[in-house]
């Protein structure tokens, strides 16, 4: 039996129901994929945004900050720590490589005091480093009380057991591709929600989807203006059972393009770049005129097998909309 925590459940449940103020987000329109998750989020007062109004829905999360809103789902808050001491001392933690001050020192100390976190075997949290997909589930699943379905999971698949949890309860994103996947603000919030609220309904992942084995496919994109945007994403369609496979894990490149990387599980692709409804399906750039017809232009089909990387897949074509 896979359950959460049900005094958890409603409290967030009632709370929810009892219709917080939402304060729109400027990079979170309510067309969003992840538009319900954050505003859920925000009105629970768990996430909060930037000075500029942004909450960077796609940008990495580290393990502090994701730490810090674990705690702050479960309604700890620094300033009314029961502790007699400077909250901010390394005292009560077990960690060797942490900043005595730092802002994430009653955080951490709150998630190790419940159970949350318990850090590197070398006794190390490091804060500072992106938290991936595996470790994410583990404390989602900690901190909401998931209960374990089933037993015997080899010590190598540590995580096998929190994933399934999220799986059960259909709270694993498909943006989610690999187990050591660096998560995004977003699929942090969406997990969160999922779980949080008992949303069952929308699409996700299982674990053995996420363990398939798994090619690359990669390549350079760009965009038709002074920059690209944040939640631009790379997508690539299986066309055997129509699939779909996203990504939002992009880095700067030369020339104003952005890299990016994409691991699907072997076969063959249509691949494209995705912004809101505007896609681009070619590889080259429209050089007849701006029309899409042009037969010169031929969508990105690509073969990928198990263990190798497909390189230079470009979709630059914006105009076929």
């Amino acid at each position: 039996m896979i359950a959460i925590g049900a005094i958890s459940l409603l409290v967030f449940t009632q709370a929810l129901a009892m219709g917080g103020d939402y304060t729109p987000f400027t990079d979170v329109p309510s067309g969003s994929e992840y538009y319900d998750a954050i505003s859920y989020l925000q009105t629970e007062g768990i996430v909060g945004g930037y000075p500029d109004g942004s909450f960077k829905p796609y940008q990495t999360i580290n393990r502090a900050e994701f730490a810090k809103i674990i705690v702050g789902a479960s309604g700890y808050k620094p300033e009314t720590d029961p502790s007699g001491y400077d909250i901010y001392s390394l005292s009560g933690l077990n960690f060797t490589d942490l900043e005595s001050g730092a802002w994430y020192v009653p955080y951490l100390r709150e998630a190790q005091k419940q159970g949350y976190v318990s850090g590197y075997p070398d006794g190390t949290f490091k804060p500072e480093q992106n938290i991936n997909f595996a470790e994410a589930a583990k404390i989602i699943v900690v901190s909401t009380g998931g209960e374990f379905a089933g037993a015997g999971y080899a010590p190598e698949d540590w995580f096998h057991k929190y994933v399934n949890v999220l799986e059960g309860l259909h709270a694993i994103p498909t943006t989610i591709n690999t187990f050591d996947q660096k998560i995004t603000r977003g699929e942090m919030a969406e997990m969160l929600y999922r779980m949080r609220a008992n949303v069952t309904t929308k699409p996700s992942e299982t674990y053995d989807e996420i363990a398939q084995p798994r090619g690359t496919i990669t390549g350079e994109v760009n965009y038709p203006s002074s920059g690209i945007p944040a939640d631009m994403e790379i997508c690539a369609d299986k066309i055997e059972n129509v699939e779909t496979y996203c990504t939002y894990t992009k880095t700067d490149a030369p020339d104003g393009l952005q890299s990016y990387t994409l691991p699907v599980p072997a076969g063959s692709y249509k691949v494209y770049a995705r912004l809101g409804s505007t896609i681009a399906y070619y590889s080259e750039f429209v050089t007849c005129g701006l029309n899409a017809s042009c037969t010169s232009h031929e969508p990105i089909v690509v073969n990928v097998e198990v263990g190798t990387t497909v390189k230079n897949v470009n979709p630059q074509d914006w105009y076929n909309n």
